[in-house]
């Protein structure tokens, strides 16, 4: 650890990190147990001291279904139902009102 002093006069310690390398098998059980949610990106990475890039890095390289750059649309199902709810209402309102696109073959 190397010692410097701040324009306090007190002396600061750093700390530097060691680099590490992790094996492939490693990683991949690793990713297997966050897909799995045994545990956390953040935990694991307070655990194994290690940056959520990296572990991301690693969700990238060994998922089968997480691949960078794929986008996923999420709609809640409630929102969907929601919606089908309204356009019946408005179709019914319309129907009532007499707003409804005319049936061709009524006109001939």
């Amino acid at each position: 650890m190397a010692n410097s002093k701040s324009k306090t006069g007190k002396s600061t310690k750093y700390e530097i990190r060691q680099s590490r390398i992790f094996s492939e098998s490693f990683k991949r059980e690793k990713v297997e147990d966050i897909l799995n949610k045994r545990i956390s990106i953040i935990e694991f990475c307070k655990l194994w001291d290690v940056s959520s890039t990296s572990v991301y890095r690693w969700i990238y390289q060994y998922s089968p279904h997480h691949k960078k750059g794929t986008k996923m649309i999420v709609q809640q199902d409630s929102e969907e139902a929601k919606t089908q709810e309204l356009l019946k209402k408005v179709a019914e309102l319309e129907r009532i009102l007499g707003l409804g696109i005319p049936d061709k073959n009524k006109w001939r």
